[in-house]
């Protein structure tokens, strides 16, 4: 494939307080790593660029259509997919639309969003309602005051034959921090409501 190499890193600061109009006084690129989309969403341009902010207001989303020349916010500036998220993780669905999923400030557990696409090459499209993992079941992501890690991969059914989706979490079994392992869910090709991953 093509490969982009950048010479010096870039001071980017002053792109991203600027685009929330005052609002954020605090913020930084959460731990973890940019996300990359899987296709090209609009015409002559990388990949778009997802990366999770924590902040003020919660955890927001940018996204960069030039490489991270410049950014903007998934969703506009008025919207709060996550008030009460901390360090947060992005996701590409296989879909397309973006899962963002984030540790609770505010309770155990964690916070789920999804950003669901009606226009990608435009970044139209609206983020659902946050759900907390621990509000939504007796099992579900519970004790995971820190943070963890997200995967979307595409696997066989052994059983069927049927190729579909997985999302990984890693996250403590234990408490303290401890015994990590890994939740998994099938997720096919997309999913129609955040509270579907809350379980």
């Amino acid at each position: 494939g093509n490969t982009i190499v950048k010479d010096s890193a870039q001071e980017v600061t002053r792109e991203i307080y600027p685009l929330f109009h005052g609002a954020v006084m605090k913020t930084f690129f959460t731990s973890g790593r940019i996300c990359q989309s899987s296709r090209s969403l609009r015409p002559m341009s990388p990949q778009r660029l997802y990366a999770s902010l924590a902040t003020n207001l919660g955890a927001m989303v940018v996204f960069s259509d030039d490489f991270g020349k410049t950014w903007d916010v998934l969703g506009g500036m008025q919207v709060q997919p996550a008030p009460q998220g901390d360090e947060a993780k992005l996701v590409e669905l296989p879909n397309g639309d973006v899962l963002l999923n984030c540790r609770a400030r505010d309770a155990d557990g964690r916070y789920l969003n999804i950003f669901h696409y009606t226009n990608p090459s435009r970044a139209e499209g609206a983020w659902e309602l946050p759900v907390l993992s621990a509000d939504t079941a007796t099992q579900g992501l519970h004790g995971a005051r820190c943070n963890g890690e997200t995967l979307v991969l595409p696997v066989r059914n052994v059983r069927t034959g049927k190729r579909t989706h997985l999302i990984l979490q890693s996250l403590p079994f234990g408490t303290d921090r401890s015994r990590v392992g890994i939740y998994y869910k099938e997720c096919g090709e997309g999913v129609q409501h955040v509270s579907e991953l809350a379980t």
